[in-house]
């Protein structure tokens, strides 16, 4: 039996809006993973992605591209963890159908070249957010955690160097439009919370399936687009003509 080639592998930077795309799709029927864990991430592709990185001397806040075969990867590991199909055996479907399954890590991002040695097929949904609004989050995030924990680092103590990360997350998950052609496309996350039909129907018409149900059931108060704050003045000044941000249509 051969797993289909052809999954949805969502990408973009942290703080984006990844976790909130990987719940749409898993409400509307595409399994993201039978062993998700915090931000509704596969913890088999998770440890795949992290082995890439090391890999390369690399991290989530210092990324590198990779593409070599993953060496964790293999079938079996695939359907026990991943689709956990001996507890869950209705996810066979799934599996061997095209675009009927997927994973979500922003470190796909510069991990993508890998999975296309395994998934040739593969089909990506960049999903992006105001660079600003992301840098904001990233800082805030940063200074509540423990420097010993997992997800903190010295890098985004300065929300320069927040914006900087998001950048350079963004610029890669755009090139890959051009490796995949129609099987890419991007999606801001302002216009998914907003619930715009155009964001939804583009979304809709590449999956193969319904989402705006999801997508409604899932935007709440919580998800609505906070102003930032007035510390982030400088960071604005500073942003005002920053081209990436100018391409992806917003203001600053």
């Amino acid at each position: 039996m051969i797993i289909s080639t052809a999954p949805i592998v969502v990408i973009g930077m942290h703080r984006s809006g990844t976790t909130f795309l990987a719940q749409v799709l898993e409400r509307s029927g595409v399994l993201m993973g039978r062993d998700m864990i915090a931000y509704a991430e596969s913890r088999f592709f998770q440890r795949c992605n992290e082995d890439l990185l090391a890999r390369k001397q690399a991290h989530w806040d210092k990324p590198a591209t990779t593409d070599e075969r993953p060496l964790l990867y293999n079938t079996r590991e695939h359907f026990t963890r991943y689709g956990s199909l001996r507890k869950h055996p209705l996810g066979w479907p799934s599996m061997l159908t095209k675009k009927g399954w997927g994973w979500k890590d922003p470190r796909n991002t510069f991990t993508l070249g890998s999975w296309l040695k395994i998934f040739p097929s593969l089909h990506a949904i960049h999903i992006c957010r105001n660079g600003l609004d992301v840098a904001q989050s990233l800082h805030e995030r940063n200074a509540m955690l423990q420097p010993d924990s997992k997800w903190h680092s010295a890098r985004l103590t300065d929300l320069h160097d927040c914006f900087t990360l998001w950048e350079a997350y963004v610029n890669q998950a755009q090139s890959w439009k051009g490796v995949l052609g129609k099987r890419y496309v991007q999606v801001r996350y302002e216009d998914l919370v907003a619930t715009r039909a155009d964001a939804i129907k583009t979304l809709e018409d590449f999956c193969g399936r319904r989402l705006h149900k999801a997508v409604s059931e899932l935007v709440n108060k919580e998800r609505r687009i906070k102003e930032p704050v007035t510390e982030m003045d400088t960071l604005r000044g500073k942003a005002r003509n920053n081209q990436t941000l100018l391409r992806l249509g917003y203001a600053v």
